[in-house]
């Protein structure tokens, strides 16, 4: 079809996950697929949780929600 075409890849994270130690991990891992001359891009994902195991059940339900849209958009 003559368009470029690559990956993309997806590091989901959530529960008890700060901004800052995600956005460690998000660097990392896209350093180490530079390495690799990774032909793609990486997304970042913070699936939704609160941050008290109590909470599970309703996570469990936003994730579902979640995950459809994640699929839906990440095609």
């Amino acid at each position: 079809n003559g368009q470029r075409q690559g990956h993309l890849l997806f590091f989901v994270h959530g529960f008890k996950n700060s901004p800052e130690s995600v956005l460690r991990r998000h660097r990392t891992l896209q350093a180490g697929l530079n390495a690799l001359n990774f032909p793609g891009v990486m997304v970042s994902f913070d699936w939704p949780s609160g941050d008290l195991s109590i909470g599970y059940l309703e996570d469990r339900h936003d994730g579902k929600r979640a995950a459809f849209q994640l699929v839906k958009d990440g095609i």
